[in-house]
Formats: structure tokens, sequence, C-alpha cells
């Protein structure tokens, strides 16, 4: 009965799961605190020679370039 709802917890969405898996739980979170804080860095940006448009291009390439996790690193405590 605990697999059947453990299965059914996966099918809602990360904030309401009970256990959620790590790695998604990371990616979710990234990818709501990149939706709110993607505005005000476009706003503050100072640049004479790029426009709105280039202005988000810019800012959304160096966000996923930090989103994107290439190694976890596992420490074990003494």
């Amino acid at each position: 009965m605990a697999e059947v709802n453990r299965v059914d917890d996966r099918t809602l969405p990360i904030d309401e799961q009970l256990d959620p898996s790590f790695f998604e739980s990371v990616d979710y979170f990234v990818e709501k605190g990149i939706s709110v804080i993607t505005p005000k860095l476009i706003d503050e940006l100072k640049s004479n020679c790029l426009n709105d448009a280039q202005k988000q291009s810019y800012v959304k390439g160096i966000l996923a370039t930090i989103k994107s996790v290439n190694k976890v690193r596992f420490l074990i405590g003494t």
C-alpha cells in the first residue's frame, strides 16, 4: 500500500510531495528563483549598447550557465 501512495505522490507538484527527488527539487526551486530574479536583473543591467531583447538574452544565458550542475560532491562527516 505504501508503494501505491509513493507513486501517487510523484504525480503531485514538487512543493506538495512528501519525499521528492533531490535533483527534481533543486531544479524546481532554481527555475522558480530564476523566474523571480530575471526581470530585476534585466532592469539593473546598465548598458548603452544593448537593447531590452539583448539584455534579456544575456541574463538568461548567464543564469542557464549557473543552473547547469556538472558535479555533485558527497561529503562524509567524521
